[in-house]
């Protein structure tokens, strides 16, 4: 198995699940600056993000800049967000990816939710429960965060004890007078000669640190595969 990149989750207890957006919440995480546009010879624009949890989430923030900024006022339907600027968070239990979980957001805090197995065998008609998103656009781009349950990764079979394998991508939009452009941004270089997150290649890894310590009862500690 080729190594791969692990970002530690540090643990917080202070966070403000009514103003997720603010920066206080995030000044003790790890800061992930390392974006890419691995089918593009150019720079991807700036994107940063963080992750925190505690006792009842996992918390994430991305810092988008965008200079041409893509966003539908209205959609009649959620795959509509997949025609604008957006934020993308991968979850699954095993490099397989035989059942992964899809959150992507746009920059207004709609989500397009979804579930899928590979090879891109997507159910759209799965959404997850209790997801708490907020965005924000400003004058260089749009800010989005989101907890996630920790109750409903359980439910996804992730074992939060263990690293686990996490995809995090943005669509990054350009509006143009020959049409729109995507430009595919990822933590990641996956080695596919197209554009794709859908495979393992694309997925790095979260560690939430000191995780047995937060949940001395409620996890047991697995001899680690990685």
């Amino acid at each position: 198995m080729n190594k791969k990149t692990v970002y530690e989750v540090r643990f917080v207890n202070n966070i403000n699940i009514d103003n997720l957006l603010s920066k206080k919440n995030w000044k003790d995480a790890n800061v992930l600056s390392d974006f890419y546009l691995p089918w593009d010879k150019k720079s991807a624009q700036e994107t940063r993000f963080k992750a925190l949890f505690d006792e009842s989430y996992l918390y994430s923030i991305f810092y988008s800049k965008d200079s041409n900024l893509v966003v539908l006022e209205n959609i009649s339907e959620e795959l509509d967000i997949a025609k604008e600027d957006r934020i993308e968070i991968y979850l699954s239990a095993s490099e397989s990816m035989d059942e992964y979980f899809c959150f992507e957001v746009d920059p207004y805090g709609r989500v397009l939710d979804y579930k899928a197995k590979f090879y891109r065998k997507f159910d759209g008609e799965w959404n997850i429960n209790q997801l708490i998103v907020e965005s924000k656009i400003n004058d260089d781009g749009f800010n989005t965060a989101i907890a996630i349950p920790l109750k409903a990764l359980k439910e996804m079979n992730i074992d939060v004890s263990r690293k686990f394998y996490v995809g995090l991508f943005r669509a990054d939009l350009e509006d143009s007078s020959s049409g729109l452009k995507e430009n595919w941004i990822s933590w990641i270089k996956p080695k596919t000669s197209e554009p794709d997150f859908h495979v393992p290649e694309a997925l790095g890894f979260f560690s939430l640190m000191d995780v047995q310590i937060v949940f001395p009862v409620d996890t047991t500690v697995v001899p680690s595969t990685f």
